[in-house]
């Protein structure tokens, strides 16, 4: 009997001290496998009630630096104008872009390979849906190129670079297909578009920045498809594989931009589009938790616990497939 007191004992204390290790964002398990964290991770979870699980991904079993190379490691004040509120202050109580009104008016996956720029997948999925909601064509997919935002905008590079001066490049300039300048995950050079680049162009008429609400964010998200947004990374979300992400264990690498696709009241998470492949979270989707939000990015400190921002979120109001400066819808 005593023996069996002591062993529960251990087993409390070691599974304390795990929370503790975690709640102080300590990596601290340099030595574990890939599958030895994966196992690590699921057990916090179920510990702490998550309600998500862990597995081998396209990117978990890459090295810290790697995994950092990724992300972005600053961010700017946003730019542009403020979108106006609707007027009346509803919204529905869920939304997916991957199935409103039965069809997918998102855009494919999308995999940024080893070159930090999230910030231009974010932007170009923005635009990418928001003109096929424009045309009422959920299948016109344009595959817009990441590589003209990273080589010729400007905004960034491979070491991270923000949404609201790539947005502000495609209004001034337009943006190329994939087709007349294929992504290289390099910083590449502007010089090599293809020859008839300038009659390739896409454009963007507005854009604006959302206020930091959860309201209007979702307002924005009914009324004109999905906008841009930010999430703080900790090493457990290399390891996503389903479920709704909350916090469960890791230091803090970076930040990295995604579009967020969609929302659920009931579930209370938001749907976001990632750039990291098909073979990363639900086919290249993410669902993060409403208690992760983060109102005000410039009073979050990283050893909190929130990890999503909602301030200095992009909706784009109005596209211009064929660059005459008319509104496509």
């Amino acid at each position: 009997m005593k023996k069996s007191l002591i062993f529960i004992l251990l087993v409390t204390i070691i599974l304390a001290s795990s929370i503790v290790i975690a709640e102080k964002r300590s990596t601290s398990l340099p030595d574990l496998s890939e599958h030895e964290k994966i196992n690590y991770i699921n057990g916090l979870n179920n510990f702490k009630g998550r309600d998500w699980e862990a597995d081998e991904t396209s990117v978990s079993d890459l090295s810290i630096e790697e995994k950092k190379a990724l992300l972005s490691q600053y961010r700017s004040l946003g730019s542009g104008s403020i979108l106006p509120l609707r007027g009346d202050g509803n919204q529905s109580t869920e939304i997916d872009w991957r199935n409103e009104s039965g069809e997918d008016w998102t855009t494919p996956i999308r995999d940024q390979a080893s070159c930090g720029s999230c910030w231009a997948f974010s932007a170009l999925a923005t635009i990418e849906s928001r003109i096929n909601i424009a045309l009422g064509n959920s299948t016109y997919n344009l595959d817009l190129s990441e590589q003209d935002m990273v080589s010729c905008s400007g905004a960034g590079s491979c070491n991270g670079g923000l949404e609201g001066p790539a947005l502000e490049y495609v209004k001034n300039n337009g943006v190329v297909q994939e087709s007349c300048f294929p992504y290289s995950a390099t910083n590449g050079n502007c010089s090599n578009k293809c020859e008839n680049w300038e009659s390739e162009r896409i454009g963007v008429l507005e854009y604006s920045v959302i206020p930091a609400s959860e309201s209007q964010i979702k307002q924005a998200i009914e009324d004109y498809g999905p906008v841009t947004g930010y999430l703080a990374v900790y090493e457990d979300l290399y390891f996503y594989d389903s479920g709704v992400y909350a916090w469960s264990w890791g230091d803090y690498l970076g930040l990295h931009a995604i579009s967020i696709v969609g929302y659920n009241d009931t579930g209370e998470y938001w749907i976001c589009k990632n750039s990291w492949g098909t073979n990363w979270g639900e086919d290249g989707y993410f669902r993060i938790d409403y208690s992760e939000n983060v109102l005000d990015y410039w009073s979050w400190n990283p050893r909190t616990l929130g990890e999503f921002f909602l301030d200095d979120s992009y909706v784009i109001t109005s596209t211009d497939i064929d660059y005459d400066g008319a509104d496509d819808a």
